[in-house]
């Protein structure tokens, strides 16, 4: 889950004005000291989402005209974006004190979508100068981190006989304290997995000191999670509740799959760690255990049994267990081991897992770079949240490459991203409806990183649809219609059809057959467009009810089936030899494109036959 840093405005980034507490000229502007520095290594190292609240009191009335305050706030955006520093959402609340919203600080109201679960609370922090700032960390559940003291005290008393001590975590006087204090802090978590079969909780420390608390039911079981959590210098507490009265599998695998989620989140960005791996003895045993937590999950096992059960562990279980661990943290993981005692062989391989993990999360605070040479896991991606369908599908399956993405249809996050997806689902005229609303028809087409279309996406990019005779983004200059296929040669399937009632007992009786549009894009390929990547998606074909396959083709296989008539020399192709199968390739494909190209902005617009 992502954490977030609730950063206040006045009195935290920018000076407040004695007196009137109110920056409403440019004149007035005047960063803290050292804030942008700060924002900026905060922003790039650490795995904080940054997200500004503020209160300005009657903003936008004559007391405090919007053209007032507009100048000064965008100026100041516009210094911290130019260092790279973007803020996933910024809230302000334009009540007096007198008014006692429950929009205003240190009240939530604007901010409960913050509090659904889905993000790290616990971890995360606010970060101001008053003690309704305070208050406010309080009521959302994050910590505080005091800064300075502001010399309006005009709400204080709302923090009352409150003891806010156990929700400051730190009382900084300047903005570098606070960078060092968040770069230092153990990388703590403590997390839960909970199935019908079993109930987990782990609590992990990747800076602590070898401390175990392990209770698993299976005590064998434990005593080898004992020797990870001692031998690995880490603090390791583990409570599972499962269904032993069945048998081990699910409390094993389980167990090793919420221990591997915990490290994959306490190792979060990876910064300043090693990485890899260990080999150990034990009395006729050798267990030699190499690791990488790269983000990339797969395990070679070499290891033999001949006994069913050590202790009440069956034997069968140990490739389990590596495996969903290793699935779970994403970690390579290679395993060997040689002995004759049973039990000083599975020792010796948790001992050695121990050891690894040790020197793997060891961390250099001098070098705090990423382990790594590679691009993507730096690049931030925007995936475009157009109201429709399971888009955020593409969203979570970028979250478990470990891709930093936002699922988000705000302006400043879609511009501030390396990347851009603009997934499809949907219907055109509706679609494009919303993007109007929401300013992003403007937006989208100005894009000068990399955007991905897929189906729906893509469609849009081009000046015309015939669903519905939609005007589109026009970022290419084509129009899109229905296919109509030459003869009986297969073509990649663009048209709107209705599914027809073959057969009565495939719907239900009242289901009558014009109540279903049914959109399918039965290939897939790849066009790229200087920087810009163009997919159709969804490459499935219905064969029968219940029957789908996936067929991958090359692309210069079928490009005049994509597009007949379709001059040479009007596409700049990049040949690919095969579907590309995740979303991890994809990201991999745009990040190789050309940075002396650009987006939207500098997409050709030298297609014009007709389709």
């Amino acid at each position: 889950m992502k954490k977030i840093l609730f950063i206040d405005r006045d009195g935290t980034i920018i000076v407040e004005p004695p007196g009137t507490f109110q920056v409403d000229s440019i004149d007035l502007l005047e960063f803290l000291p050292l804030v942008i520095s700060s924002l900026r290594q905060i922003r790039q190292e650490l795995d904080y989402e940054l997200v500004m609240v503020t209160n300005q009191d009657g903003l936008g009335t004559p007391a405090f005209p919007e053209e007032t305050f507009r100048p000064p706030h965008n100026l100041m955006l516009k210094i911290l974006e130019g260092e790279g520093i973007h803020w996933r959402e910024i809230v302000i609340d334009r009540s007096f004190p007198a008014d006692q919203s429950p929009d205003r600080k240190p009240h939530t109201g604007k901010v409960k979508h913050f509090m659904t679960g889905q993000y790290d609370l616990a971890n995360s922090f606010v970060i101001g100068d008053r003690l309704t700032d305070m208050l406010f960390a309080k009521n959302l559940g994050c910590q505080a981190i005091f800064l300075g003291k502001s010399a309006d005290t005009t709400e204080d008393y709302l923090a009352g006989n409150d003891d806010l001590s156990e929700v400051i975590a730190l009382k900084a006087s300047q903005w570098p304290e606070i960078y060092q204090f968040l770069k230092n802090r153990d990388r703590l978590i403590t997390h839960e997995r909970n199935t019908l079969e079993t109930s987990i909780r782990v609590r992990l420390n990747l800076d602590g000191s070898g401390r175990t608390a392990i209770n698993t039911g299976l005590p064998f079981f434990d005593h080898m999670l004992d020797q990870l959590g001692k031998h690995g210098g880490v603090d390791l507490q583990i409570t599972t509740k499962g269904d032993l009265h069945i048998d081990e599998h699910h409390t094993i695998e389980d167990t090793a799959l919420a221990l591997g989620e915990a490290f994959a989140l306490a190792l979060g960005n990876k910064r300043g760690t090693e990485r890899y791996g260990f080999a150990l003895p034990m009395d006729d045993c050798e267990a030699m255990v190499t690791l990488d937590f790269g983000g990339r999950p797969w395990l070679v096992w070499d290891a033999e049994f001949r006994r069913e059960k050590i202790g009440d562990l069956p034997t069968e279980m140990f490739f389990h267990f590596f495996k969903s661990f290793s699935d779970a943290s994403k970690c390579n993981l290679n395993i060997k081991a040689t002995g004759t005692n049973e039990h000083h062989k599975i020792e010796a391989i948790f001992k050695a897992l121990a050891r690894s993990v040790r020197r793997a999360i060891r961390r250099d605070m001098q070098h705090f770079e990423l382990p790594s040479t590679k691009r993507y896991p730096l690049m931030k991606v925007a995936v475009i949240d157009y109201n429709a369908g399971n888009t955020r599908s593409v969203y979570y399956a970028l979250q478990r490459l470990g891709i930093d993405a936002v699922f988000t249809d705000q302006i400043d996050q879609i511009t501030s991203a390396d990347r851009v997806i603009f997934p499809g689902v949907g219907e055109a005229s509706s679609t494009m409806r919303y993007l109007r609303k929401l300013g992003l028809d403007k937006v989208i087409p100005s894009l000068t990183q990399p955007v991905l279309g897929v189906c729906l996406g893509m469609q849009l990019m081009c000046n015309w649809s015939e669903e519905n005779d939609t005007k589109c983004l026009g970022i290419f200059d084509v129009d899109v219609r229905k296919f109509v296929p030459r003869r009986q040669e297969k073509v990649p399937h663009m048209g709107w059809n209705r599914i027809y009632q073959l057969d009565p007992k495939m719907f239900e009786p009242q289901l009558e057959e014009s109540t279903l549009t049914l959109f399918i894009v039965t290939t897939c390929r790849f066009l790229l467009l200087q920087r810009h990547s163009v997919i159709t998606y969804n490459p499935f074909r219905l064969l029968s009810v219940g029957t789908i396959f996936l067929r991958p083709n090359s692309i210069q296989k079928n490009r005049d089936q994509l597009a007949p008539g379709l001059s040479k020399n009007s596409w700049s192709f990049k040949k690919i030899p095969d579907l590309c199968t995740s979303y991890r390739q994809l990201i991999l494909l745009m990040a190789n494109v050309s940075d002396s190209n650009k987006g939207c902005t500098n997409a050709k617009k030298s297609i014009t036959n007709n389709r």
